[in-house]
């Protein structure tokens, strides 16, 4: 399982590295032009990236943001935008006729038979592998990328809203195909450009994670123990009652002890204060308080009974 998030965490990021690479050749070549190796500013802070998820995060991702992506796109993106660029200042030079007509086309015979092709075939090849690599790698990079604290569900509904995303951008370019000239207006093409980015950058972050993240498999409840089910067995039933009832039975418990003791007191002062005066008790009472002393008595009256002759 190690492996596995360590080798899909270096694949997906090998394939942005490639990707956006390529792109950026691309447009160098296009354009004729080394200035535009800037573009591979982002790769560079993708490959820190990269290091700091691989080797010290242990490739543990991100809950709420996913960098690589981030970089990635700051990378394609701007090629994307140099591509679409060269392409409207080309298309304006040559006038609204050409842009109608699309005269920027031209027709060619190869091996008896014509191909068409575009003028710029370079900077366009650029501009369609930039687009349509963006967005496949964006969804298979999420799917192939190690889940980190997601759960199934959330990165199922993840990858859903993903596509669903990526289907509508892709939308937007619709309206050059429906009217062609609007390639001749810069301000509608720097506003769709705009709107195409600001889209793109919303899959960097992850929308379903959320604070209360509920676990794949919940831990079950451990079996109770021979001891605890001992424990439960003798405790009695007042170690379940509330506080201030257990304070009323021990209170309560303590009034009859206490009251107790009195009647006790009181037995014995009372005895003491008889015993003082000489009163004598009569046989019963002494026979029950004081069952000994009773047998005692009974036993020397009959011997002295006997001793002095009487029956």
């Amino acid at each position: 399982m190690a492996f596995f998030t360590f080798f899909s965490g270096i694949f997906t990021r090998v394939i942005f590295l490639v990707h956006g690479g390529v792109s950026v050749y691309l447009v160098v070549q296009s354009k004729n032009n080394p200035i535009y190796w800037w573009l591979c500013t982002g790769l560079f802070f993708l490959l820190v990236e990269s290091f700091y998820t691989i080797v010290i995060r242990k490739g543990k991702e991100y809950k709420f943001i996913w960098p690589g992506s981030l970089f990635y796109m700051l990378t394609v993106l701007p090629a994307i935008w140099v591509a679409e660029l060269s392409i409207l200042d080309s298309k304006i030079a040559s006038g609204l006729d050409v842009c109608e007509l699309d005269a920027a086309k031209k027709t060619i015979s190869i091996g008896g038979g014509l191909v068409t092709i575009r003028s710029d075939s370079t900077i366009e090849f650029a501009q369609k592998w930039s687009k349509l690599g963006l967005i496949l790698l964006i969804i298979m990079g999420r799917w192939l990328l190690p889940r980190g604290e997601l759960t199934r569900d959330q990165l199922s509904s993840l990858l859903l809203v993903y596509v669903a995303n990526a289907a509508d951008i892709m939308e937007l370019f619709e309206v050059f195909d429906q009217d062609p000239t609007l390639w001749c207006r810069e301000g509608v093409a720097i506003a769709v450009l705009a709107a195409y980015t600001w889209s793109f950058l919303q899959f960097a972050l992850v929308f379903t994670a959320t604070a209360e993240t509920v676990p794949d498999i919940k831990s079950l409840p451990k079996a109770p123990t021979s001891e605890e089910n001992k424990t439960d067995r003798s405790s009695s039933g007042q170690t379940k009652l509330p506080k201030y009832i257990k304070k009323l039975i021990k209170q309560k418990q303590k009034d009859e002890l206490a009251k107790i003791e009195k009647e006790h007191r009181s037995a014995r002062s009372c005895r003491s204060n008889e015993t003082a005066q000489g009163i004598q008790r009569p046989r019963e009472t002494s026979e029950i308080f004081y069952p000994r002393y009773s047998i005692r008595s009974r036993t020397s009256t009959t011997r002295s009974a006997t001793r002095g002759g009487n029956p």
